[in-house]
């Protein structure tokens, strides 16, 4: 089946996160603190289409002895049933001491590519017995990754090894074509548009075949008619010649209108700037760092995108039509004397055939000098881009360095050259449309000087002169404009080129998929063994809250190799022993600068991944960190990692601080529990009074609070933002760098509660303790009291990590340089 997906936002929209359950489903997540909640054992799943199917574990995380029931059911997303996977429900049945059971959901491959596509699978409330669903992990999504390259894999090794250019212009466009016509959408919509198009050439040749009986049956005998009857009949004849231009020009009005409800632009615009966007949010560090700060990535997600559908795609569209047009117009010449009974000549059809010929010479001539235009042109764009991106990004260095001149003198050379480069273009593109006006005025010569005498000879009419002179003129005219179409075409071909660099860049994808079923294989081992312990657990309690993240013996190489597999200067090599954190713990990491602290943080919070291996089972850099040994964090931990610098989406504050959150309609993410969260962290009153005003909708530029706000307050909104979304374990970087004592203390106090309560802000009671799973922070610092609250601390050195010990008075034994 062809690939047939949906880029829509409008997916899943209905209940707000694709992972969010429906209004009425919230209610009956993990109310009852007696029933063992039901989950999956991760938040995303992935598969390659060629598997034919997928597996999903779902874990029952505690046992009451009893057996338990609960349906599961796949719903849509990206992916579309019947066409990328097949849609499936069932019920899921623990035994009394049964703690894992998996699921399958069958993929359908194809040969086409339509990028990465996701499709979820519920658990449904409403039909658990003796469990509830757990209040985040109820819902999977399923990303089904594609085999298969942009736009096909006919020439996937050039495409691959980043020689795209290798192929040629005209080859890629051919691709892309095809790529576009297996989208049923697409495909529907172009027949259409095809149809449209020779409608359009036979409206044309029917007002010919119109003006020759007009002028020679209507008009001119006209004179010789004195009876009413007959004058009667002629009114009639020129009002049925009025009435089939109305009606005419009436379908032709409707149909143009229609078109645009086809699709054709904007499905191809859905796929290529979402197959864009998601393959950048899936690249490796290694690609990302390729693209930072690139004009060239902004000019392929927008302008490129257009270029090739207007351009590109759309000119084949109006080739096949104008090609049509050609074949009518001949077949035209050829009946037209006999139809209206004049004699024939073979100018015409000498004409007819020649003209063809001659234009793939002037095409096969100027085609290397015109594409060279072409291409120097888009190149001085994308350097217009790259400069406006630099500016942007770095006004504040350019200003506070007084650099704004040499900045303007910069983009003004940028901006000249591109000049230059249009100018060559548009004076390529205005010689070659000479060459075939040139032609075409030839051509037309001769055909008036021979075709004329006929006429004064009387073997022609005036009506069929006319006509064959406004058809050989307007064949003259078609191929121009066929000539001016490939031309279009061939400008897109930069483009078409930059659009598949970037989606076919390097992505982690496939490293995260191996890592996250060794981490749930793991899963699986732990619950077999649960299962045969079933008599000795706690009741009430989860065994799954006892596992602990752990690092054993993982060699750890930091930085690029850029020496073959050699060590280079570049690099630096930790070697982690042993780290186990148990669940419920605040852990904080000390050791020098740039010995490998954010490192280790970043794969704990699945920032990176630590190694992956190729088929000599040897470890090769991933994303920058390549390693091997033993290292696990529990698939079904929410982890949460939250960098040193804050950032920001363009929303308001509101929106920025549920931005973690799954359901940002949900109790956790109230304004009042936010105001709290907030007051305990210790931001300024201007923030608070900012949310208010928000919240009320009193602020004009939902945007200004970013402008707005100190260092300080923004560091504390980044760290807020983490606790509301109440994730199982969070990697915090250096949260009070920005911060005096007093408020670092109480940022301090707030990750203790966070980590003793089981969420910052919550029911302080027992029985609501007791339902929700233990949290974890792991975070950088180097403040004292940081160091005193934790329950572990482990000291990254240059080469290692180790735990360190408490002395006898309890306090950990670390050295002064490390804290303040």
């Amino acid at each position: 089946s062809p690939t047939q997906s949906s880029w829509s936002g409008d997916a899943g929209s209905g209940d707000g996160d694709p992972t969010s359950p429906p209004e009425t489903q919230r209610s009956v997540l993990c109310k009852d603190n007696n029933l063992p909640v039901v989950q999956f054992s991760s938040q995303k799943y992935f598969c390659i289409e060629y598997e034919k199917q997928v597996a999903l574990e779902v874990l029952r995380l505690q046992t009451n002895g009893k057996s338990s029931r609960i349906k599961w059911t796949t719903k849509d997303h990206t992916a579309v049933s019947g066409c990328n996977y097949v849609a499936a429900s069932g019920f899921l049945e623990f035994g009394p001491d049964e703690f894992e059971k998996q699921l399958h959901v069958k993929i359908i491959d194809d040969v086409n590519w339509g990028g990465m596509l996701e499709f979820h699978v519920l658990l449904e409330p409403e039909t658990a017995d003796n469990c509830t669903i757990g209040e985040y992990l109820h819902t999977a999504r399923v990303q089904r990754i594609d085999d298969e390259i942009f736009p096909t894999d006919k020439y996937r090794e050039q495409i691959l090894s980043g020689h795209p250019h290798e192929v040629g212009a005209f080859h890629l466009l051919i691709e892309y074509f095809r790529m576009n016509m297996s989208d049923p959408t697409i495909r529907k919509g172009t027949f259409k548009l095809f149809a449209l198009g020779q409608f359009r050439n036979m409206v044309y040749i029917t007002t010919l075949c119109t003006n020759i009986f007009l002028v020679d049956s209507v008009l001119v005998r006209a004179e010789k008619f004195d009876e009413e009857g007959k004058l009667l009949k002629q009114l009639s004849m020129l009002l049925a010649i009025v009435g089939v231009s109305v009606v005419t020009t009436g379908m032709l009005h409707y149909l143009d209108r229609m078109k645009f409800t086809w699709g054709v632009t904007g499905r191809s615009r859905m796929k290529l700037m979402c197959g864009l966007t998601e393959a950048f949010l899936n690249y490796t560090a290694a690609s990302r760092n390729k693209v930072a700060n690139s004009g060239e990535l902004m000019t392929a997600m927008s302008a490129d995108t257009d270029l090739l559908i207007k351009a590109g795609y759309m000119s084949f569209v109006e080739i096949v039509r104008l090609l049509g047009k050609v074949v009518m117009c001949i077949v035209f010449q050829a009946s037209a004397p006999r139809l209206f009974g004049a004699s024939k000549t073979a100018l015409t059809s000498v004409t007819m055939a020649l003209f063809p010929v001659f234009m793939a010479i002037i095409i096969s001539a100027r085609l290397k000098v015109t594409k060279e235009a072409l291409e120097r042109r888009m190149e001085k764009y994308c350097a217009i881009q790259h400069n406006v991106a630099d500016v942007v990004s770095n006004f504040r260095l350019i200003a506070d360095y007084g650099r704004r001149w040499d900045f303007m003198r910069k983009h003004e050379s940028v901006v000249a050259d591109y000049s230059g480069s249009d100018r060559d273009v548009l004076l390529t593109l205005e010689t070659n449309g000479y060459y075939v006006r040139w032609l075409t005025c030839i051509f037309l010569g001769i055909f008036v000087v021979v075709a004329g005498m006929d006429v004064i000879e009387g073997h022609m009419s005036t009506g069929v002169f006319l006509t064959c002179l406004r058809v050989l003129s307007s064949f003259g005219s078609i191929w121009a404009q066929i000539y001016a179409a490939c031309l279009n075409a061939l400008n897109t071909a930069p483009s078409l080129e930059r659009i598949i660099k970037y989606i076919n860049m390097e992505s982690d994808s496939l490293d995260r998929m191996a890592w996250g079923r060794e981490q749930r294989l793991r899963n699986v081992s732990l619950s077999e063994g649960f299962r045969k312990n079933a008599s000795s657990l706690s009741a009430g309690g989860s065994p799954f809250d006892t596992v602990s993240i752990e690092i054993k013996m993982l060699t750890v190489v930091l930085g690029r190799d850029l020496s073959g597999g050699k060590p280079n200067c570049l690099q630096t090599v930790l070697l982690f022993k042993h780290l186990c954190i148990q669940q419920g713990m605040l852990v904080s990491l000390v050791g020098h600068s740039g010995h490998g602290k954010s490192s280790l943080l970043r794969l704990l919070g699945g920032a990176v991944l630590p190694t992956t291996r190729d088929s000599k089972h040897t470890p090769r850099t991933v994303d920058g960190l390549s390693g091997q040994g033993s290292y696990f964090v529990p698939s079904h931990l929410r982890v949460m990692h939250c960098t040193a610098e804050p950032m920001f989406i363009r929303r308001g504050l509101l929106a920025n601080l549920r931005f973690g959150h799954k359901s940002p309609d949900s109790d956790d993410c109230s304004v009042e529990r936010i105001k709290q969260v907030l007051e305990k962290l210790g931001v300024s009153a201007k923030v608070l009074l900012l949310l208010d005003h928000e919240n009320r909708n009193e602020m004009q530029d939902p945007l200004v609070w970013q402008n707005a706000l100190s260092s300080s307050d923004k560091q504390l909104l980044h760290v807020a933002r983490a606790l509301i979304s109440n994730p199982d374990v969070i990697c915090l970087h250096t949260p009070t760098r920005y911060q005096s004592n007093k408020v670092a203390h109480r940022v301090f106090t707030a990750l203790r509660e966070f980590v003793d309560q089981r969420g910052l802000c919550v029911s302080a009671s027992d029985n609501d303790k007791m339902k929700r799973r233990p949290t974890t922070c792991i975070m950088t610092c180097t403040k004292t009291e940081a160091i005193e609250i934790s329950n572990e601390v482990y000291e990254v050195y240059d080469g290692g990590i180790e735990r360190v010990n408490k002395d006898n008075d309890g306090h950990f034994q670390i050295s002064a340089e490390y804290s303040d």
